[in-house]
């Protein structure tokens, strides 16, 4: 079976749904997928270590779409174009879409050009907020897909709630590379390298975007240095956001606990979660909807033998067993925040215990091989249904 999977946005650049589709596509066969997607810095050094082929569009405009707010309208031509010359070439069965605009609409229309099924993803509620109009472009790429891929039970749940029949549907949770995030001696060498030493370390890794809640984790800091005077806040990626985080952290008079890694390359992810003692994102909720699907970093983490701590908010609960492998707080109580950080900080027996539980958790259920088999089980299953369609 060929897939043709389309993405507005791909590794390197990080993200948990770039790491999902790139895990996805590394577990089949090399010469059955194609994926499309744009340009960016240092992607020709990627791309040449992977064992499938990474088609890259141009979007020499991108930039002033974005400075209208209309992303999504300056990606659907450059992925359209390469969409079409991939399936005019390759002849997918199947065209998987990473999101709903602007590589579900540019699906949609390849779709009706050479009649081939295609499958959205979604990791939350796949339709809003958004304009009128976004909403009903939105709404109707979802209804006339093949099928959708569900990478939570929370992002089903939407979808369901907003009127996408549940039969279309398909769980395929994320996984992880057990082989690569462990635990492990690496945490060391990097707490040498960052200077850190012995220092308790609080770690986010995620975009620096407000649903992220790292300014949650900053505004809190001041009480919890006074309740462990060796604590610093390591925080991992980058995004718009940042340098209003950086300037809060002096505002309030933590800036020096707070040190900011920037965008940290795939590869040595393992490191800062194998150095910190306790992993933390406060997702919460944006314009009254939550942006966080089963939140995989939790699931990294977790596979390195961290407990974490995590929001009230989206699919997390999915990844975080409250309790057992974490604890999952409301991201905007401060008093709940400081508790969960106090008693994981104090108590090691404790955080170790967790930290046992979540890599069990994530054994047991989150495996990148089990993941590929179902999204290959649904999209040969949509396949037959399209024949099936076409002999009636």
């Amino acid at each position: 079976m060929k897939l043709l999977w389309l993405t507005d946005d791909y590794l390197p650049r990080r993200g948990g749904s770039r790491v999902v589709y790139h895990s996805l596509c590394s577990r089949i066969k090399g010469d059955q997928v194609r994926v499309v997607t744009r340009r960016m810095p240092g992607d020709e050094r990627f791309d040449a270590q992977n064992p499938y082929r990474i088609i890259r569009v141009r979007t020499p405009l991108l930039s002033l779409f974005e400075a209208f707010r209309m992303r999504d309208a300056g990606m659907v031509l450059p992925l359209l174009w390469g969409a079409w010359r991939a399936a005019r070439r390759e002849r997918p069965d199947v065209i998987h879409c990473g999101e709903v605009l602007a590589s579900g609409l540019a699906g949609y229309l390849v779709s009706r050009m050479f009649s081939i099924p295609f499958i959205i993803w979604i990791h939350d509620n796949p339709l809003g907020p958004a304009s009128r109009l976004r909403y009903r472009v939105r709404k109707f790429i979802c209804m006339r897909a093949d099928g959708i891929a569900a990478a939570s039970s929370f992002a089903r749940d939407e979808a369901v709630g907003v009127g996408i029949p549940e039969e279309k549907i398909a769980l395929i949770l994320p996984g992880v590379d057990l082989e690569v995030f462990a635990p492990s001696d690496s945490g060391k060498m990097l707490r040498k390298r960052l200077g850190i030493g012995d220092k308790k370390i609080l770690l986010t890794i995620a975009r620096l975007r407000p649903f992220k809640g790292q300014d949650r984790v900053i505004r809190v800091l001041p009480q919890l240095v006074r309740l462990h005077p060796d604590l610093v806040y390591l925080v991992g990626g980058d995004g718009p956001d940042r340098s209003r985080l950086e300037r809060l952290a002096r505002t309030i008079g933590v800036g020096d606990r707070v040190m900011f890694a920037g965008f940290i390359p795939q590869d040595e992810i393992p490191h800062y979660y194998n150095a910190c003692d306790l992993f933390i994102m406060l997702n919460r909720e944006e314009h009254g909807v939550s942006w966080e699907g089963c939140g995989l970093v939790f699931l990294e983490a977790g596979a390195c033998g961290k407990a974490v701590i995590g929001g009230k908010s989206g699919g997390v609960g999915e990844s975080v067993i409250d309790g057992v492998t974490g604890i999952l707080v409301h991201p905007e109580n401060e008093e709940e925040i400081i508790g969960a950080i106090d008693l994981l900080m104090r108590d090691s027996r404790l955080r170790e215990k967790m930290g046992k539980a979540a890599m069990e958790h994530v054994r047991s259920k989150f495996r990148w091989e089990e993941s590929a088999a179902a999204m290959l089980a649904a999209s040969e299953k949509i396949v037959r249904a399209r024949h099936r369609e076409e002999r009636d």
